[in-house]
């Protein structure tokens, strides 16, 4: 694992947990200095924030996430069904 390139600042989340996008579309997940996972390919991060989001991969919420992440416009021949409001997930 690789530490972060000197000077760079990424998006810092919280308690030095910083995203940073590489000029591949890619994402570095770095944690108090040091890189924690490999680095996500720009699928696999769409993958990730379309299932965290309330559309999840369904419904083209996947091409939706990546086009959002590499600056491609999303089209039309990809509607958002309608669905009901989604609560916090009850946490035990």
């Amino acid at each position: 694992m690789s530490s972060v390139t000197p000077g760079y600042c990424g998006f810092h989340v919280q308690d030095s947990l910083v995203f940073e996008k590489m000029a591949n579309g890619g994402v570095r997940v770095v944690l108090n200095g040091s890189e924690i996972v490999p680095t996500l390919d720009a699928s696999a991060w769409a993958s990730v924030i379309a299932n965290m989001s309330y559309y999840g991969e369904e419904d083209y919420g996947f091409y939706r996430a990546l086009n959002f992440h590499i600056g491609a416009s999303i089209p039309e021949s990809c509607p958002l069904v309608e669905k009901p409001p989604m609560g916090m997930m009850d946490v035990k």
